[in-house]
């Protein structure tokens, strides 16, 4: 997987220059499910890196995917989850 195949996913380019990061300028990319990217997202590795990989965010213990049908199968069952809870909320 890499950074084009995050981009058709979705996933928002940020970009850190040398003088954010403390040594040297870097691009990572995130998925939001929610306003508040702290709530839940996903983060990929950076741009030091060939290939790419995604992480949940904020956890303990990395969860990782390597693969895009991996990541897109991810991006759709947490997003058919976050329907059904705003749909129970609705009720």
């Amino acid at each position: 997987m890499n950074f084009k195949d995050l981009e058709k996913l979705g996933f928002k380019k940020e970009y850190v220059p040398a003088e954010e990061s403390g040594d040297k300028e870097y691009i990572y990319y995130t998925y939001d499910f929610f306003e508040d990217p702290i709530e839940f997202c996903l983060i990929s590795s950076d741009s030091d890196e060939d290939k790419c990989f995604v992480e949940v965010f904020n956890t303990q213990h990395p969860i990782r995917f390597y693969k895009k049908k991996h990541v897109r199968r991810l991006i759709n069952t947490i997003k058919k989850g976050i329907d059904k809870l705003i749909v129970c909320k609705e009720e």
